[in-house]
C-alpha cells in the first residue's frame, strides 16, 4: 500500500515541476521581448523623422515654456529620430532624446535645464552647482552656483512681459531695447511686449517720457514684468509765474525755464544773446552785429503775434526793463511764459509772451566773489567784393549800358588807369573798403566783483561790473559800468521788506557822428562803405585833405575815412 502511495506522490511531483518550468520560461521571454521593444522604440525609428537635436530642443522650449541651455559644440551635428510625445513629462522626453547621443541633462531650477556630456569618472575637483562628477562640455566652464544660475541662453530667445505705471495701469509706448544695441520694441496698448533677445544679451532698458529709465538684468528670465517710477525731478522745479512762484507740475500754461548753470557757461556782453537756443519757441536774431554798444537782438516767442510791436514783455524782478544793460552774471533764473495765459496777469502787453528775469538774492555770511572773461569777436563771413578798379569800371559801364544809359568811364580813362595802376596810390588807388573799414577781430572783456553779507534778519548783495567791447568797425568802442544792489530785511516771520537798485552808464565811441539814430548811422557807414568804389583812395593828400576819386566821370563822392576821422580828431 505504501509503495503505491509513494509512487503516486512522485508522479504528481514530476508533473508539477514540468508545468512550472514553462511558466518561468515564458515570463522571462516576455520580459526580454518587452525590453527589446522598448530599446527599438528609441533607436530604430523611421529615418524620415530625423531632425537636428537643436531643433528638437527649441521645439521643447516652446511647447513646455522652458529654457534649455547648452554648449553649441556639444550638440553640433547630432540628430534624433524619436518623435517627441508631448503628453510625456519634460524629463522623460529629454532623457529619450539625449541618452542615445552620449548626453544627459540636469535641472537647475523650475523651468531651467542644462545639457551636459555623460558623466565621466569621479575626480577630486568639485564643480559647484553641478554634481562632483559632472563633465561639462568644452563651452561650459566650471562655475559657482550663482554663476551657473545666471548662465545665459546660448541662442536667441523670446522675452515677454508687461509694463505698468505707478498706479498699476498698462503703459503703452514704452521703449524696450537690449542695452548697447539697436534691438528693441515698443509696448502695445495693453502694456505688453515681445522681444527676441540675441545670445549673450545681459540687460534690457525700459524708457518712457516722464518716467525714470530702468535697466533689468535678463539672466535666465523669459518673462519680465515691470512697474515704472515717475521722474518727479522736473515736476518739482520751481518756476516764476506772474508775481509769485509755483511748482512746474502745477503750471498748465507753456512755461520754459533757463537755469543759471547754462547762463554762466556762455560769456556774453548782452543778456539777450544768452537766450538763443536755450528755450523752445524762442528766437533771438542779431540785426546789428559788429557795432560796439549796438547789440540789441530781436526776440520773438512763437513767431510774430501782433501787427505792430511783436516784442515780448520783459520784467526784471517784477519791473519792466530792457535786457540790454543787465549784467548776465547777476541773473539767477529766467522763466518764459509763451502762451496767452500770461495776458491774464499782465494784460495786453503780454500778448507776445513774457520773459521773467530774477536776479540773484543776498545770502547770509560774508562773501567776496570775482568773475570775468577775456575774448575776441570775429567776423562770421566776409563778402566777396570787386576790388579791381579796372574790372569795376568796366562792369559799371556795362550795367549803365544795359539799363539804357550812357557809360561814364571812357575807354581812354580805363586804359590810362590800367597803365598806371600801382604807381600813385592817391591818383590810381585799388581800395578794398571792407578790409579798410572792418577789422578781423574785436577785443572784449568783462569783470564783475560781488560783495555779499548779512544775517538772517538783514542781508545785502552788491555787484559792480565793467564791460569793454570793441566793434569790428573802424574806431568803434564801448565801455559800460553797472551796479546792482539787492537788499532784504526780515521784519517778521511772514514779512520781508526788500530794495532792488540798478544803475548803468555807457561810454560809446561811434564810428561816425550824425543826426540819425546811433544804430542806423553805424549801419549806414558799414553798408555804404562796402558798396563804395575801389577808385577812392584811403590816404590823405599832402595838404591834409582826404582824396576823392581822381577819375573823370566819377563825380564827387564821400570818402568814408574822412567821415570816420571826424570822431578820431
Amino acid at each position: 500500500m505504501m509503495n503505491y502511495l509513494q509512487v503516486a506522490q512522485r508522479l504528481l511531483l514530476f508533473v508539477c515541476c514540468h508545468s512550472v518550468i514553462p511558466v518561468f520560461a515564458q515570463h522571462e521571454a516576455d520580459q526580454s521581448l518587452a525590453m527589446a521593444r522598448a530599446k527599438s522604440f528609441v533607436l530604430t525609428q523611421d529615418a524620415t523623422n530625423e531632425k537636428p537635436l537643436k531643433e528638437a530642443l527649441e521645439e521643447m522650449e516652446v511647447r513646455y515654456n522652458i529654457n534649455i541651455s547648452y554648449d553649441p559644440t556639444l550638440i553640433s551635428g547630432k540628430k534624433v529620430q524619436a518623435k517627441i510625445d508631448f503628453d510625456r513629462s519634460i524629463e522623460k522626453n529629454l532623457q529619450r532624446l539625449l541618452e542615445t547621443l552620449g548626453l544627459r541633462f540636469k535641472k537647475l531650477e523650475q523651468g531651467y535645464y542644462v545639457v551636459l556630456a555623460k558623466k565621466a569618472k569621479k575626480s577630486a575637483v568639485e564643480k559647484v552647482g553641478l554634481e562632483k562628477d559632472d563633465a561639462p562640455g568644452p563651452g561650459l566652464v566650471e562655475r559657482t552656483g550663482a554663476q551657473l544660475r545666471n548662465l545665459p541662453i546660448l541662442q536667441d530667445r523670446i522675452i515677454r512681459g508687461t509694463v505698468k505705471d505707478e498706479f498699476g495701469n498698462p503703459l503703452p509706448g514704452v521703449n524696450i531695447f537690449v542695452k548697447s544695441t539697436t534691438i528693441g520694441t515698443v509696448s502695445d496698448v495693453n502694456g505688453s511686449f515681445n522681444l527676441s533677445v540675441p545670445s549673450g544679451s545681459e540687460t534690457l532698458v525700459f524708457s518712457f517720457i516722464g518716467y525714470m529709465t530702468e535697466e533689468v538684468a535678463i539672466g535666465l528670465q523669459s518673462e519680465i514684468n515691470l512697474q515704472l517710477t515717475p521722474d518727479i525731478s522736473t515736476l518739482q522745479e520751481i518756476v516764476v509765474v506772474g508775481y509769485g512762484e509755483q511748482k512746474k507740475a502745477n503750471v498748465t500754461g507753456a512755461v520754459s525755464t533757463i537755469s543759471p548753470d547754462l547762463l554762466e557757461e556762455r560769456p556774453a556782453s548782452n543778456a539777450t544773446n544768452l537766450l538763443a537756443g536755450l528755450a523752445p519757441g524762442l528766437s533771438a536774431t542779431q540785426t546789428s552785429g559788429g557795432i560796439a554798444g549796438g547789440d540789441d537782438p530781436v526776440i520773438r516767442l512763437r513767431g510774430v503775434g501782433t501787427l505792430n510791436n511783436s516784442d515780448p514783455l520783459i520784467l526784471v524782478d517784477g519791473t519792466p526793463a530792457s535786457m540790454t544793460d543787465i549784467n548776465p552774471t547777476d541773473i539767477e533764473n529766467i522763466s518764459i511764459l509763451k502762451d496767452a495765459s500770461a495776458a491774464a496777469i499782465y494784460g495786453s502787453r503780454a500778448a507776445n509772451g513774457v520773459i521773467l528775469i530774477t536776479t540773484k538774492r543776498a545770502e547770509e555770511g560774508l562773501k567776496l566773489e570775482y568773475q570775468g572773461f577775456v575774448g575776441f569777436q570775429e567776423v562770421g563771413s566776409r563778402p566777396d567784393l570787386i576790388t579791381d578798379p579796372i574790372l569795376w569800371m568796366e562792369l559799371k559801364n556795362e550795367g549803365l549800358t544795359n539799363g539804357g544809359d550812357a557809360p561814364i568811364f571812357g575807354q581812354d580813362v580805363i586804359d590810362d588807369y590800367r597803365a598806371n595802376l600801382g604807381t600813385d596810390p592817391l591818383r590810381y588807388p585799388a581800395t578794398d573798403w571792407f578790409d579798410e573799414l572792418v577789422g578781423d577781430e574785436a577785443f572784449m572783456t568783462s569783470h564783475t566783483f560781488t560783495l555779499n553779507g548779512g544775517s538772517e534778519a538783514s542781508r545785502i548783495r552788491t555787484s559792480l561790473n565793467y564791460l569793454r567791447q570793441d566793434g569790428i568797425g573802424l574806431n568803434n568802442q564801448m565801455d559800460r559800468y553797472s551796479i546792482r544792489i539787492n537788499q532784504e530785511n526780515k521784519l517778521a516771520e511772514n514779512i520781508t521788506f526788500g530794495l532792488n537798485l540798478f544803475g548803468a552808464w555807457s561810454d560809446i565811441t561811434p564810428i561816425v557822428d550824425g543826426p540819425a539814430s546811433f544804430n542806423n548811422q553805424q549801419r549806414q557807414f558799414l553798408h555804404m562803405g562796402m558798396q563804395e568804389m575801389p577808385i577812392i583812395p584811403t590816404i590823405q593828400a599832402p595838404d591834409g585833405r582826404w582824396g576823392d576819386a581822381q577819375v573823370e566821370g566819377a563825380g564827387s563822392i564821400n570818402n568814408w575815412f574822412a567821415l570816420a576821422s571826424v570822431v578820431q580828431d
